[in-house]
């Protein structure tokens, strides 16, 4: 269980990073098959991106940066559930269409 929280943390901070670095850049979880990017057995995430080009060197520096600045303000994750057509309108709302295909 704690490695699942740590998984699913991870991949947020990772999304959220490439997000304030990369705006407009999506992420599809191809192992996720309509569940969770992180599952009881996994022992690690990947996502494919959706970006205008691909990421080069200098975009892979700032996306640590990134990270690591996130990290530092401790932003508490907290889990909750929504009904299915109230989860599709809250990522419908926050521009994520690739978690709306997957719910």
């Amino acid at each position: 269980m704690i490695l699942k929280k740590l998984l699913i943390a991870s991949s947020l901070l990772l999304l959220t990073g490439c997000a304030g670095v990369l705006p407009g850049t999506g992420a599809s979880d191809p192992q996720a098959q309509g569940a969770a990017p992180a599952q009881e057995e996994q022992t690690r995430f990947y996502y494919d991106f959706d970006a205008p080009s691909a990421f080069t060197p200098e975009d892979l520096a700032k996306i640590e940066a990134e990270i690591a600045r996130i990290e530092k303000e401790d932003i508490k994750i907290e889990r909750f559930e929504l009904p299915r057509a109230d989860a599709m309108k809250f990522m419908e709302g926050k521009g994520e269409p690739y978690k709306v295909e997957l719910i």
